[in-house]
């Protein structure tokens, strides 16, 4: 049954529908998004009864949990055309990274392993070998902007080369967490830690009865690296054998050397190069054995073998096949004077032409075969078939589908630094083209806008934190009719929110997504933050201290008042501190043993502050109790 004409959507979008045993599945929601579903009367069952009232239901999906990890599983880092450490996150606005050495005398007590990567809230450890803090010298801790993405991985790069300075034999180990300041409940941040090895130099050993062949090679074109220094080491760091490769970048360590027990037992190969450069090759780890794996390489065809390759994978009918095939033979040297037949074959195996060839320019065959408008759909084939030779030489294949490529551009125009104040609005202009240069006149402009809370709101006051420790701001969806473009391409779509969030105590933000539906229904879609301050005052708290206070000692909070433009402003601000203190009671509940927590709150101190303009004032209070606390700051208009 088609369920779709029983479920309406606010706000309004395409889902797609299926039915798992009794559940009504709803497909096509996305990460940070708040939606009501209405089930209206007459919704079908699968035994005939009929939904006799309309219900609605409330679907809350959350924004993705933060994360901070590195692209990929390598731990090597080549040290030529390399931009820099690549890392990864997800709904984190800035990190903080520390880049620690491990000396290359060290690396025998340590394993030079993936690290690991933990959620927000999560803790993990490295032990054992994995662990380099009884070695490692920091040399850099610092915090990089993201360019954050509501919900979307993001890859940022951080100039490893350029911090660790000029390079010395070693290892490093490198820190990346989110550095957004999170309650005690948050904590601990997202993190990842990884092993990176900065080199040019790749080491590739072979072992057997003999002892071990090792040779070394450069990772930027993988030329053999000769007249380098190579070294045996033992796991208690003796230094067993030490070389220098040939002019073939080769080296062997013979087999009396390499059958060591226990703690003479070889444990790695150090290459060091002449520009400080370290590679390290682990012996203790398992070996790669290539009798599971297809490595015979490619077969040959015959005597002639075709190299085919198309401009691209996939064509819609009517459009141009650019068909190129290479010829060679079985040493790789060109074919000259040769002539033969480009076949083309349909998907149901069927001949569609043959294009003929004599002794083709530089022994390339480039030819182009135009798809008829009615042209099959599916997985389409060419080969090459010389004259003289049985069978075929080479062969290609290509996907003829009707896919509708991306053929707008999208652009947004709006102020994207001045805080929208209560009851305001934003213009935000819309600019569509096609991408061969027309205005994209005429087409449908969807928008939706999320109420949320922003992060860092006023960078000059970084660290203080706003709102109440234990609320979080629920995120509210603004709904906005859909536009359609001029014949300029353009329209404006106006933020208007009214009194939305006008009572939340963070600053707030909204993000406003807009798609431009494209002739063929395809979205292409662009969106823009936009600061949104619906109140007069935000009192914000930054501790001085961290996580917690000795007892006895002072508890100091810096706090600053900022009006509804950003500034910082003289206001005078109440405030209190209240102990908190849990009592948990036991009771008989029939046979059962039953427990119950409540809470008593004290006020312990009060006071009157006046925050400078400009500025931050602060709070302190002494003789502190063991316990639990809260410090509430009021205004006047807080």
């Amino acid at each position: 049954a088609d369920y779709s004409p029983y479920v309406e959507f606010r706000p309004a979008f395409r889902p797609a529908l299926s039915v798992e045993g009794r559940e009504l599945c709803v497909g096509g929601l996305t990460f940070g998004s708040e939606r009501s579903a209405t089930l209206l009367s007459g919704l079908p069952a699968a035994d005939g009864r009929t939904l006799k009232s309309e219900e609605t239901v409330p679907i809350d999906f959350a924004d993705r949990p933060p994360y901070v990890g590195f692209k990929g599983a390598g731990v090597i880092l080549p040290r030529e055309d390399a931009d820099g450490l690549p890392i990864e996150t997800v709904n984190v606005d800035e990190v903080e990274v520390t880049v620690a050495r491990v000396n290359d005398r060290a690396l025998a007590f340590k394993s030079i392993s993936q690290g690991r990567t933990n959620a927000q809230g999560s803790y993990g450890y490295t032990w054992g070998e994995d662990n380099p803090d009884d070695v490692q010298e920091t040399l850099f801790t610092g915090r990089m902007p993201i360019a954050n993405e509501q919900n979307a991985p993001v890859i940022s790069v951080f100039p490893l080369q350029d911090v660790v300075g000029p390079l010395e034999p070693g290892a490093y180990y490198v820190t990346v967490k989110d550095a957004a300041d999170l309650s005690s409940a948050e904590q601990p941040p997202a993190s990842s830690s990884r092993w990176i090895m900065m080199t040019d130099l790749a080491i590739t050993a072979y072992e057997g009865g003999n002892g071990l062949d090792i040779t070394l090679r450069s990772l930027q074109d993988g030329r053999p690296v000769p007249d380098t220094t190579v070294q045996l080491v033992a796991r208690n760091n003796d230094i067993l054998a030490e070389g220098r490769t040939n002019e073939v970048g080769r080296i062997a360590f013979h087999a009396p050397i390499t059958n060591g027990q226990g703690n003479m037992e070889p444990k790695l190969i150090l290459a060091y190069s002449a520009k400080g450069e370290l590679a390290v090759l682990d012996l203790t780890r398992a070996p790669v054995d290539l009798s599971e794996y297809a490595v015979g390489g490619r077969r040959m065809s015959g005597d002639i073998d075709a190299y085919m390759y198309t401009e691209r994978g996939i064509y819609r009918p009517g459009e141009t096949v650019r068909l190129t095939a290479l010829l060679r033979d079985h040493t790789g040297k060109a074919i000259e004077d040769r002539s033969g037949n480009l076949v083309i074959y349909r998907p149901n195996g069927l001949v569609a032409e043959k294009i003929r060839f004599d002794d083709p320019e530089g022994s390339a065959v480039v030819e182009g075969y135009e798809l008829a408008k009615g042209a099959s759909r599916g997985q389409w084939r060419a080969t090459v078939e010389m004259d003289g030779v049985s069978g075929t030489s080479g062969s290609v294949s290509f996907s003829v589908e009707d896919f509708v490529p991306q053929r707008i551009a999208v652009d947004l125009d709006t102020d994207e630094e001045t805080p929208i104040l209560l009851g305001g609005t934003r213009a935000v202009e819309v600019a569509s083209r096609f991408l061969y240069g027309a205005p994209g006149a005429g087409l449908t402009v969807k928008s939706e806008a999320r109420i949320e809370a922003q992060a860092n709101p006023f960078p000059a006051f970084k660290g203080f934190k706003f709102g109440r420790h234990d609320e979080n701001f629920r995120e509210r969806i603004l709904e906005m009719d859909d536009r359609t473009t001029d014949g300029a391409g353009v329209t404006t779509v106006t933020l208007a929110p009214g009194n939305a969030g006008s009572n939340a105590g963070v600053p707030l933000r909204i993000n406003t997504v807009v798609s431009v539906l494209e002739p063929g229904g395809r979205a292409v879609t662009e969106s823009v933050r936009i600061p949104y301050r619906p109140e007069r005052l935000y009192v914000g708290l930054k501790p001085g201290f961290e996580y917690s206070v000795e007892e006895g000692q002072d508890a100091a909070y810096e706090v600053v008042a900022m009006n509804e433009k950003g500034q910082a402003i003289a206001q005078r601000l109440n405030w209190k501190l209240l102990a908190i203190d849990y009592h948990y009671d036991w009771y008989r509940d029939g046979d059962r043993w039953r427990w119950r927590r409540s809470r008593t709150v004290t006020k312990v101190n009060e006071g009157i502050v006046t925050t400078p303009e400009g500025g931050s004032a602060e709070i302190r209070v002494s003789g502190l109790d063991w316990g639990s606390h809260e410090l509430v700051v009021e205004g006047t208009d807080a």
